[in-house]
């Protein structure tokens, strides 16, 4: 991703990289680019994500995004009721093509990390979770969390 007109970040195109400051530049020859995706400043919603809030009786949400976002971090907001689901949906294309795939089998074509914090006032869950056909929960925490990284 390149940062553009100093307020938001667009993807490089196919065989470009940035350092995520300057200009995408293509890439010189006999070089390939490492392709993904790393979202460190949260001054604004980036174009493939995607924050909403869900409330069980339809007026437990502050906002209709619910997650706020805090410059180097995103966080759940304040003024929720506690019968609201947060949602922060990524797409990530290119998962599904063919070159996922070796002998008929599914290969690792990439991995997701990402570092998180609960603080909880009453109960809180975070799921992760995969959609694809349905939903499939990967991982939960319940309760306080200290900051932690998955992969």
């Amino acid at each position: 991703m390149t940062f553009v007109n100093s307020s938001t970040c667009n993807f490089c195109p196919r065989n470009y990289y940035s350092n995520g400051i300057n200009e995408c530049k293509k890439c010189e020859g006999s070089t390939a680019p490492e392709y993904g995706m790393s979202f460190t400043s949260w001054n604004y919603m980036p174009p493939n994500m995607e924050a909403t809030c869900l409330s069980m009786y339809g007026n437990g949400c502050a906002t209709d995004d619910g997650w706020a976002l805090s410059g180097n971090h995103i966080h759940s907001g304040q003024g929720h009721s506690d019968d609201v689901y947060l949602v922060l949906s990524v797409s990530t294309a290119g998962f599904r093509s063919k070159e996922g795939y070796f002998n008929g089998g599914a290969i690792e074509v990439g991995t997701v990390k990402f570092e998180f914090e609960l603080q909880c006032v009453g109960d809180c869950l975070l799921f992760f979770l995969e959609e694809d056909y349905k939903s499939t929960v990967i991982e939960s925490w319940e309760g306080a969390q200290n900051r932690t990284t998955y992969m």
